[in-house]
């Protein structure tokens, strides 16, 4: 399968979703949430521009599902503290970025999440998991940092 690059719609997706995974950074940074307005925003607007352009990519809707069963999959399992705004950006993300971009995204959002982990975790010393104590990082930043770093991957 591969990604088929349309000018007028990626040239339009794409960026689109950086600026919403840039705003998402900030407001998640600052209040630990991730509004719904974006992420739904974001759907309708990439939604309707493909649909224009001829119909649902299958490509992107597949990096979507995955990149979203992945997240939500990840916050279950690692009780790490992903929410579902999370999970929304990431699998928005992975729309406007196909199928190799979003992986990338998501790598090196993990990536970089893991190591902001380890180094407040040897920082502070290991905190019992359900401490009040324990350290609240946003994930929306890494995931914004994932999908900048994607952008070359995009089109593969």
């Amino acid at each position: 399968m591969r990604f088929r690059y349309h000018p007028a719609v990626d040239g339009l997706i794409l960026p689109g979703f950086l600026l919403v995974a840039i705003v998402s950074a900030v407001i998640d940074s600052r209040t630990f949430r991730i509004p719904d307005a974006l992420t739904g925003g974001f759907a309708l607007f990439a939604l309707s521009l493909d649909l224009l352009d001829g119909g649902l990519g299958a490509e992107r809707a597949l990096a979507a599902l995955l990149a979203g069963m992945i997240l939500m999959l990840a916050g279950r399992v690692s009780g790490a503290g992903i929410g579902l705004g999370d999970v929304k950006l990431g699998a928005a993300g992975a729309y406007a970025l196909g199928l190799v971009g979003g992986w990338v995204m998501l790598a090196v959002a993990s990536g970089l999440g893991v190591s902001l982990a380890l180094i407040s975790r040897r920082r502070n010393g290991p905190k019992e998991s359900g401490s009040s104590s324990a350290v609240r990082v946003p994930f929306a930043p890494f995931l914004a940092a994932g999908a900048i770093v994607a952008v070359p991957f995009a089109c593969l």
